[in-house]
């Protein structure tokens, strides 16, 4: 089991999914992988779980598309926005405490990359992220898919201390994370369509990619691609009925 209690700075820790309707996407999560909706004092903000474990979050917003948008834990929030915005982020949400003060939930910030990719900050208080990871029904995986490869990854590399390695084998240039010298569960890839901006996707374990692709059908999401083996396992990657994209893996994860 993936459990966790803390994250080293560096490590994607959380993802929160952002939708118009949050009702339609508890009824479809929780068909889909059994995640539960626990409301928090804000009022448009859920913690989804799986087994008593928060696994992902859930917030409402209106008037934009459908999306996840992935954090990655670090020690000073504010100190890694200046860091950003050095090396040509853009601020989409300054650093800000969650909750109260005297809560210390944690403190965020949302950031679009300089090609235009989103991702959180997140400074851990009470809540760590993630306390579940890389089991069924989990995140596993986080990918980047970008127009310029080779300067995202000296962002990354400059802004979390990352250094990349090739994937071999793979289909499509592919290059994986380190982090501190760990192998982090994320990777960059050119971004395969022109029409689509560059994003990080969440990806989630299965047990069968090919079931749970006929599950997003029947529950009116959309597969997009896939199920697609690599040389890490078999993937897919799929859309919730009100668009947000996210991806399944079907393999062995870390521990």
């Amino acid at each position: 089991m993936g459990e966790r209690t803390r994250y080293t700075p560096g490590t994607f820790c959380w993802a929160d999914l952002l939708v118009a309707d949050p009702d339609a996407a508890q009824s479809f999560f929780h068909a889909l992988f059994g995640w539960h909706a626990e409301s928090t004092p804000s009022g448009d903000h859920w913690m989804f779980t799986l087994g008593g474990k928060n696994v992902a979050g859930l917030e409402a917003a209106v008037g934009r598309p459908a999306a996840w948008l992935s954090y990655v834990s670090v020690e000073d929030a504010d100190a890694a926005a200046r860091r950003a915005r050095e090396a040509g982020a853009a601020m989409a949400a300054e650093p800000h405490d969650v909750g109260r003060p005297e809560m210390n939930v944690g403190r965020r910030g949302v950031l679009d990359d300089p090609q235009g990719a989103a991702f959180g900050l997140w400074q851990p208080g009470v809540h760590i992220g993630a306390t579940l990871v890389n089991s069924a029904g989990a995140m596993v995986w986080n990918q980047l898919e970008t127009t310029d490869v080779e300067a995202a990854q000296h962002f990354y590399a400059d802004l979390f201390g990352w250094t990349w390695e090739p994937l071999q084998g793979s289909a499509v240039p592919y290059a994986r994370a380190r982090n501190r010298g760990r192998r982090l569960t994320a990777g960059v890839m050119p971004l395969q369509a022109e029409d689509m901006a560059p994003r990080w996707q969440p990806s989630f374990t299965v047990a069968d990619a090919a079931a749970a692709c006929a599950r997003v059908h029947e529950l009116g999401g959309h597969v997009l691609v896939g199920p697609t083996d690599t040389p890490m396992g078999r993937i897919a990657v799929v859309a919730d009925p009100q668009g947000a994209r996210f991806g399944f893996f079907d393999g062995e994860p870390e521990p």
